[in-house]
């Protein structure tokens, strides 16, 4: 006699796990701030507030902390005439 009170699990009574969605980091204001003049001077002042906030979480997940530097050196690397590396060795100096 089986005195379990759990049910055995099957396909059939598997329940679904979901995940939870990804939630971007929250941003300050500041850091908006800073999106927003660096992709204006970037030649790109339309860019959506998405748009700017996947950037910011690309930069956050690059560990590069962008209240450290002008919105125009954060330009050249949303232009690409400089990379994240690059940018690095700037902070370092």
């Amino acid at each position: 006699m089986d005195t379990t009170l759990e049910r055995p699990i099957s396909e059939t009574t598997e329940l679904a796990v979901a995940e939870a969605p990804k939630q971007q980091a929250d941003f300050s204001r500041g850091q908006l701030g800073k999106a927003k003049r660096a992709f204006a001077k970037a030649g790109q002042p339309d860019a959506s507030e998405e748009a700017r906030k996947k950037w910011l979480a690309e930069m956050s997940a690059a560990n590069i902390a962008v209240m450290d530097f002008t919105s125009l050196r954060l330009a050249k690397v949303i232009k690409g005439e400089l990379t994240i590396s690059e940018l690095r060795k700037l902070a370092r100096t």
